[in-house]
């Protein structure tokens, strides 16, 4: 877990959205904040990404992850 910067969620054993679970309480107390992302902003939303650090490799730190990586590097160079 720690070489893919990941955390562990607890749910119940729903198979209601989390948003939906327990009545709508994690949202109304503020625990569950959902974003939605308008669509023209994906672009700019995966240079940030991209900038910090976060993708393919840092959660799949493996010979896949470092192939999308480098797939993802070969499309930001060319274009």
């Amino acid at each position: 877990m720690l070489a893919q910067r990941s955390v562990f969620t607890m749910m119940g054993d729903s198979f209601l959205p989390l948003e939906d679970q327990f009545d709508g309480q994690l949202t109304r107390d503020g625990y569950l904040v959902k974003f939605i992302l308008e669509r023209d902003s994906y672009d700019d939303v995966q240079t940030f990404i991209d900038l910090v650090g976060i993708g393919d490799f840092g959660y799949f730190p493996d010979y896949e992850g470092l192939r999308r990586k480098a797939q993802s590097r070969k499309k930001l160079l060319i274009g």
